[in-house]
């Protein structure tokens, strides 16, 4: 087939007169008249290609990653505020036993601030001397608490392959200098 071939001439009549070419050639700024290699205006047309429903296939690709990024960002947030419960409960726990209540006192009154928190309560020597238990030595009570990610990582991470369910282990100690000494006071 030559270049003037009637199957040529019908192909190119069939291209030239669509509106999307036609559209595309006068915007090239040419002449349907002028352009008479119909594969060139075939190359225009591949050119500008329609871009509708891109931005919503690009955002249904990054959408997941930005969902677990988010729910992350949320579940270390909701962390730090058990971190700060766990805290308070120590220091609450301290101040009780810093007016010579007993262990078992201190490791009810702190356990009963939060769920799941395991305490412990020892004495240490004071800064002059003072033997642990007496009057100006301290109490320190310990707590140890594992925070379990939800959603924003542990099961959603899974998904990615990462192995779970990820944890974060809060273990903050409260000191506070007794008032009265204590009888039975375990030594740190």
């Amino acid at each position: 087939m030559g270049s003037g071939s009637p199957a040529t001439a019908f192909a190119y009549l069939v291209v030239m007169h669509t509106p999307l070419v036609q559209s595309a050639v006068r915007s090239a700024g040419h002449s349907l008249t002028v352009t008479r290699d119909w594969l060139a205006a075939l190359r225009l047309t591949r050119a500008c290609p329609s871009e509708r429903g891109q931005a919503l296939i690009e955002f249904a690709m990054l959408f997941p990653i930005i969902l677990v990024f988010l729910l992350a960002l949320v579940d270390f947030g909701m962390a730090m505020d058990q971190r700060q419960v766990v805290q308070h409960a120590v220091r609450e726990g301290a101040r009780h036993g810093a007016v010579g209540n007993s262990q078992s006192s201190i490791i009810t009154l702190t356990e009963n601030q939060m769920d799941g928190l395991t305490v412990d309560v020892c004495y240490v020597d004071g800064p002059n001397g003072e033997d642990a238990g007496r009057a100006g030595s301290f109490v320190r009570v310990s707590g140890s608490f594992d925070y379990i990610f939800t959603l924003g990582s542990g099961e959603l991470l899974n998904a990615f392959g990462v192995s779970g369910p990820l944890t974060i282990n809060m273990t903050p100690s409260a000191d506070e200098r007794l008032e009265r000494s204590v009888t039975g006071a375990d030594e740190c």
